[in-house]
């Protein structure tokens, strides 16, 4: 009776061992998604002018989705899938800050010329 439960238990031991084993080799996927948004989010921010506008936030957007890149070199998908999300996050931060730069600049430009149009009226008038 003993052999018997002894071989279940060693039975149950070792299917347990295969069902971990086969765990620890199973990874993420690669984030081909995340990457793929990354790459594009960074491209759509230099269009908007990051480069001018929002360097600091456009470089740690380029590095964040390096690191995103380098990590999927290695294998660790969870972190690829994690810095390509952050670097999605700063890339449109980038963006965003460029594009209020160039609005408030519109903005100013209008401003000016309508300050210049009063000036050009008041001109006229008293003359």
């Amino acid at each position: 009776m003993h052999s018997s439960v002894f071989n279940q238990v060693i039975r149950g031991m070792a299917v347990a061992g295969i069902v971990v084993s086969l765990a620890a080799c199973s990874s993420p996927p690669k984030p081909k998604a995340e990457l793929a948004l990354s790459a594009n989010a960074l491209e759509t921010a230099e269009q908007a002018g990051a480069r001018e506008y929002a360097p600091v936030e456009l470089r740690r957007a380029r590095e964040l989705n390096q690191a995103a890149l380098a990590a999927v070199q290695k294998e660790k998908m969870s972190s690829a899938k994690l810095l390509a999300e952050r670097a999605v996050a700063d890339a449109e931060l980038a963006r965003a800050i460029a594009n209020a730069e160039k609005s408030q600049q519109a903005l100013k430009e209008l401003q000016d010329g309508i300050e210049l149009m009063r000036t050009e009226i008041q001109r006229v008038q008293v003359n």
